[in-house]
């Protein structure tokens, strides 16, 4: 089975930007524990840790931030706070949950405890 252009394409637009906001964070004190970590639940796109959390990180690629909290539907948004509260069961530091919108022009808007 090939796959189409247009997915390949997504998939490395999406890989691009988790890099991005991997930077992003890095930048900022955290350490890239995992990047697509699979739970039972749901796959977290950045899993980052400083010494005093752990933070969730899912990443939506946009031409603009426009509907931005509407790229999280519900049912994904259920399915996100269930692998929330498994990692938070791992860690022994507080872990919290970030949104991060990167757009064509890699400007990153990140909204923080975003299932909070």
């Amino acid at each position: 089975m090939r796959v189409s252009s247009e997915l390949k394409n997504s998939c490395q637009k999406g890989l691009k930007s988790e890099l991005l906001v991997a930077k992003y964070f890095r930048d900022q004190g955290y350490e890239l524990i995992s990047q697509r970590l699979r739970t039972p639940f749901a796959e977290i796109d950045l899993v980052m840790r400083n010494s005093c959390e752990v933070l969730l990180v899912e990443v939506k690629s946009l031409s603009n931030y426009d509907w931005l909290v509407f790229r999280v539907g519900l049912r994904q948004k259920i399915r996100l706070k269930r692998a929330l509260i498994y990692i938070q069961t791992k860690f022994n530091l507080p872990v919290r949950f970030h949104l991060a919108a990167v757009t064509k022009g890699e400007e990153i808007e990140i909204l923080a405890d975003f299932l909070s």
